[in-house]
């Protein structure tokens, strides 16, 4: 049975050129020797819509990102073996590759602290609390 003419009809879909992904992001992530990072996972997080998309990385430490619509993202990098490191803010143009270059992971440091009183003398016994600015669940207590 066909359906009549009468009863059939098309509704056009009409969806803003801007919400379309159909920019990229792109770069590359070493570890703090100049190595090749190929452990982790890039997390693009829209600034508008907090929409995330992640990106594996590939051989030589690069990035390609599944497309994006055009707008600001903030872009960070975890991984197991050196951990969580904002990359920082870029803009995504409509039809366009933002190339974010080189992202080179700090290397591990060392954190020394002096705990004195108002006099300015060493205290002999004090117990400081520390975490990262960016990530307040990595945090650990240094004690004198």
């Amino acid at each position: 049975m066909r359906p009549s003419p009468e009863l059939t009809s098309f509704l056009p879909l009409v969806v803003p050129r801007d919400a379309l992904p159909t920019g990229t992001l792109r770069g590359q992530i070493l570890t703090s020797d100049g190595g090749a990072c190929t452990d982790g996972i890039l997390g693009i997080y829209s600034v508008t819509s907090g929409e995330a998309t992640m990106a594996n990385l590939m051989d030589e430490g690069r990035y390609l990102s599944p497309k994006l619509a055009k707008g600001s993202y903030r872009v960070q990098f975890r991984s197991d073996a050196f951990g969580f490191h904002p990359i920082g803010e870029c803009e995504v143009v409509d039809r366009g590759i933002a190339d974010l270059g080189v992202f080179r992971v700090p290397a591990p440091g060392r954190l020394a602290v002096t705990i004195v009183d108002s006099g300015g003398k060493v205290m002999p016994s004090a117990t400081v609390n520390c975490w990262a600015l960016d990530d307040l669940r990595s945090g650990g207590t240094l004690t004198n």
